[in-house]
C-alpha cells in the first residue's frame, strides 16, 4: 500500500506527483490523508478533486498526522509514506524488496547529489542492493544520538533519518502510539509543527527496539517551495524541550530526560544570543 499526506494547500501534489509513484511502484493501493480539513466545503472540493481514497482531518501538523496514519493503517501489511513532493523511481517495488529490516527510509537523488552531508554523520555503509546489474548504495541511520557531542552540537537527539519515503513493516502498537501521541500534543499547539516528523518517527522507532533504519536512494524531489523562513531557533529549542519533558513524564527513561537537557540548553544559549543580538 502507497500512502501519502499532505496539508489541504497542497492537494494539488496528489496529481502532480503521487499517483505518478503509485504507477512507479506498482501499487495496488493508495491513500491520501489530508491536514487542515475543518469544512465541509473543504471535504466537498477533496471528493472531486482526488481519485484516490482520502482520510481529512485537522491534526495542525505533520507530526500529528503521523499518529492518524499508524493508527488507522496497522495491520495493513507493508506500508509506503512518500512525502507529497517526491516521485518514486520506476521500479520502486523491486528495490523496496530488497532492503532488509521492519522499517526503512529513502533518500532523494537531488540530496544524495549534494553529498547528503545531513545523514551520513549518523549513517554507516552496509552494502549495496543488486537489481540485476544496476546497483544502489545501502546505509544504516542511527535513530537516537545520546552522545555527550550529540548533546552539544546541532541536530536531533532522535531522527528518522531520511524519510523522502518511509516503509513500514512493522507498526508500533496501538498503547505505544497512543503514549507518544500524548507526550507530542503536550507540547503548545503553534510550537508543534517545529518538531519535524522525522524526529516524531524517531522516537517510535528507538521504542520500538529499531537502533538504526537500513536507506538507499530512489526517489526524485519537486520541492513544493510553501515552507515559511527558518523558525526563530529558541522557539524549535522549546519545542523539543517540551516534547522531551512530556516523553520522560510518559516513559522515565534516561535517554528522555537527556533530550530534554539538551533543548533546555539550547534555549537559553538561542534565546541569550537572540537578546545580545537584538
Amino acid at each position: 500500500m502507497l500512502v501519502t499526506y499532505v496539508p489541504f494547500h497542497r492537494i494539488h501534489e496528489v496529481g502532480e506527483y503521487f499517483l505518478r509513484s503509485a504507477e512507479n511502484a506498482g501499487a495496488e493501493e493508495s491513500m491520501v490523508f489530508v491536514d487542515n480539513v475543518f469544512h465541509p466545503s473543504q471535504r466537498r472540493i477533496l471528493e472531486r478533486e482526488l481519485r484516490v481514497p482520502f482520510e481529512a482531518g485537522n491534526w495542525g501538523s505533520r507530526g500529528a498526522t503521523w499518529f492518524a496514519m499508524l493508527r488507522g493503517l496497522g495491520g495493513r501489511g507493508e506500508v509506503v509514506f512518500v512525502d507529497s513532493d517526491n516521485v518514486l523511481d520506476p521500479g520502486f517495488r523491486e528495490v523496496a524488496g530488497r532492503i532488509p529490516g521492519d522499517a526503512y527510509g529513502i533518500l532523494d537523488w537531488e540530496e544524495w547529489g549534494r553529498g547528503a552531508v545531513h545523514f551520513a554523520r549518523r549513517s554507516s555503509p552496509s552494502g549495496e542492493l543488486d537489481l540485476g546489474g544496476r546497483r544502489l548504495p545501502l546505509f544504516a541511520y542511527r535513530v537516537y544520538d545520546g552522545s555527550a557531542a550529540g548533546l552539544l552540537r546541532g541536530g536531533s537527539v532522535f531522527f528518522f533519518g531520511p524519510k523522502q519515503a518511509v516503509g513500514l513493516r512493522r507498526f508500533p502498537g496501538p498503547d505505544l502510539v497512543e503514549r507518544v501521541e500524548r507526550a507530542f500534543l503536550g507540547v503548545q499547539h503553534d510550537l508543534r509543527r517545529l518538531i519535524s516528523d522525522e524526529t516524531v518517527l524517531g522516537v517510535l522507532m528507538h521504542l520500538m527496539g529499531i537502533g538504526e533504519v537500513p536507506w538507499t536512494v530512489a526517489s526524485h524531489h519537486y520541492h513544493h517551495g510553501s515552507t515559511p523562513g527558518q523558525a526563530f531557533k529558541p522557539f524549535v529549542a522549546m519545542a523539543h524541550a517540551q516534547f522531551g519533558r512530556n516523553l520522560y513524564a510518559e516513559f522515565r527513561r534516561p535517554e528522555f530526560r537527556r533530550y530534554w537537557l539538551k533543548y533546555r540548553l539550547s534555549f537559553l544559549r538561542n534565546g541569550l544570543g537572540a537578546l545580545v543580538r537584538g
